[in-house]
């Protein structure tokens, strides 16, 4: 048994983000894997990832830290998963209003309904400050 305070053994195998749903299945049922007809290519991963953006991101923040796979991995779910909460309600808000655009009113309530008060308002008046920038360098 481990002692507290000593470091816990490495996770086997890579760290996948899983749907909390689909995470646990029951015991009796288990389905049978299914036969791919194309060969994949090693070190490509069907599901684009925002594991480019973190290092620029850290770079602006903390010059000389980096990450390993495993917080990049944990970041990337995590931002999966807060994309994915913004825009089921976001698409709710317009379903709601009988709409059938998604706009940029939309998403900024989604991000309100989603986040708390202090983290939205930062979120806010950084998303406008990339907005304003972005119009201005066309």
């Amino acid at each position: 048994m481990a002692e507290p305070g000593s470091p816990s053994p490495p996770a086997e195998g890579p760290l996948v983000c899983q749907d909390p749903e689909k995470a646990s299945s029951p015991p009796g049922k288990q389905r049978k894997p299914r036969l791919r007809r194309r060969r994949l290519r090693l070190g490509t991963s069907r599901q684009p990832t925002f594991a480019t953006y973190f290092p620029k991101v850290l770079k602006e923040i903390h010059a000389g830290l980096s990450l390993s796979k495993e917080a990049k991995a944990v970041m990337d779910c995590f931002v999966r998963d807060l994309f994915e909460r913004i825009a089921d309600e976001a698409a709710s808000l317009v379903r709601n209003k009988r709409g059938s655009t998604l706009t940029y009113r939309d998403i900024q309530s989604g991000i309100r309904l989603v986040l708390p008060t202090q983290l939205y308002k930062y979120a806010d008046s950084q998303g406008n400050k990339a907005l304003i920038k972005f119009i201005s360098s066309k």
